[in-house]
């Protein structure tokens, strides 16, 4: 909680700003035109803000995509309580 609110504490245009360009504009390139050997993609299928079918689309669509599906993870959790397996994938 105390994270969302530090997120808010100086008003609503940067998140606004975030989603517009996220959801709303072009991002200036294809998922298809990823050209990376090994693109992880890591998701919380609880995540409220971001819908996992997004999650599933990306993973369709960027070449050479890793994706993981975790099914009691949110949004603000999946990073930290997940780092260790993270770190030990990138390095690898």
């Amino acid at each position: 909680m105390e994270l969302t609110v530090e997120s808010f504490r100086q008003g609503t245009k940067g998140p606004a700003f975030d989603g517009k360009i996220l959801f709303g504009e072009p991002w200036g390139f294809e998922l298809e035109d990823i050209s990376i050997e090994n693109f992880y993609l890591w998701h919380g299928e609880l995540d409220a803000n971001v819908p996992v079918s997004m999650g599933h689309r990306m993973a369709e669509r960027i070449p050479n995509c890793k994706a993981k599906f975790y099914s009691n993870e949110a949004h603000l959790f999946l990073m930290p309580n997940n780092a260790d397996e993270f770190m030990e994938t990138l390095v690898s």
